[in-house]
């Protein structure tokens, strides 16, 4: 898959999950999703997919984002097989630098 820091992106607001349109109100997540969508990675948002945060067809996998460490995270990714779990807004931007192939903040 080649990764284009220049793509049009798949949804008018980076606040919004492009299968769906529908809010996306946590700070991690959002950028989380602005990642996505700029380096052109289809997904569904949580509220929309019931499972985890972030759910990506093309790969099979789940993305979960927090903000802080909390006892819930072990029950939801054990529920899965392939799940990446991303705490902290500082986590999140990095994670997404490195999907657009720019320089981390």
């Amino acid at each position: 898959m080649t990764r284009n820091s220049q793509t049009t992106p798949t949804h008018p607001l980076p606040e919004t999950d492009p299968a769906h349109g529908s809010q996306i109100s946590d700070p991690v997540e959002r950028v989380i999703a602005r990642g996505l969508d700029r380096a052109g990675i289809r997904f569904q948002h949580g509220r929309s997919y019931p499972a985890l945060d972030f759910y990506l067809p093309d790969f099979d996998l789940h993305i979960e984002c927090k903000r802080a460490s909390t006892p819930r995270i072990a029950e939801q990714m054990s529920r899965f097989d392939r799940v990446i779990a991303i705490q902290s807004l500082e986590a999140a931007e990095i994670f997404t630098s490195w999907l657009t192939g720019s320089a981390a903040p």
